[in-house]
């Protein structure tokens, strides 16, 4: 389970996590995680469309959240709900894993 953010004033920034994610997806293709595009806060700098971090998630099969971490506000989630989706999806992992064991003992 991985975070990935990225800064949403920066495209040099996202590029590189495009990158990023790419290289830890060919080494663990079932790599999970979330990818985070912050900085909403500031409007009128962003020069990374939302758009294209949530495509980026799809691509690589991670959920998409944006938020801005100088309020602790957002447009679609804030700082604590993105740790709270994390570990949600860890929990998941977990119960997933805990099946699979439990099945090798039965």
């Amino acid at each position: 389970m991985v975070l990935f953010v990225y800064d949403a004033t920066d495209p040099e920034s996202f590029e590189k996590l495009q990158d990023t994610i790419s290289e830890l997806k060919k080494l663990s293709p079932q790599l999970s995680g979330l990818v985070c595009s912050n900085k909403m806060d500031l409007e009128e700098l962003i020069r990374v469309d939302p758009k294209d971090g949530y495509q980026l998630a799809v691509n690589f099969d991670l959920d998409f959240v944006q938020t801005s971490s100088f309020r602790a506000t957002n447009t679609n989630i804030n700082n604590d709900d993105v740790l709270n989706k994390l570990a949600g999806m860890l929990y998941i992992k977990y119960e997933q894993h805990l099946e699979k064991c439990s099945k090798l003992f039965m």
